[in-house]
């Protein structure tokens, strides 16, 4: 399993990134990261911690986190791509 092997295996493919499965991850995951960013941006503002608020964008964005590895793992097995994220599953306590 090589990155040659990866790019060869995607430009045989080719046709799948005109497809709608593409367009269809790559707004899901524009929107899963974009919803992202705006949550950590919140989180930065300068909110205690002691605050109720930063409780609930810490969760959104631990739920957001799992929804983005979900998504991940759906493209590659919608593409067969031999390259995959490894990740250990965390549990987080707030």
């Amino acid at each position: 399993m090589s990155v040659e092997n990866e790019l060869g295996k995607m430009e045989e493919k080719n046709s799948l990134f005109s497809s709608l499965g593409f367009s269809h991850y790559l707004n899901l995951m524009v929107a899963i990261n974009t919803a992202l960013w705006d949550l950590e941006g919140t989180k930065r503002s300068g909110i205690s911690r002691a605050d109720q608020i930063y409780v609930e964008v810490s969760e959104l964005i631990t739920q957001l986190n799992d929804l983005r590895f979900i998504t991940k793992r759906q493209i590659d097995e919608y593409f067969e791509s031999e390259i995959t994220e490894i990740t250990e599953k965390k549990s987080h306590r707030l």
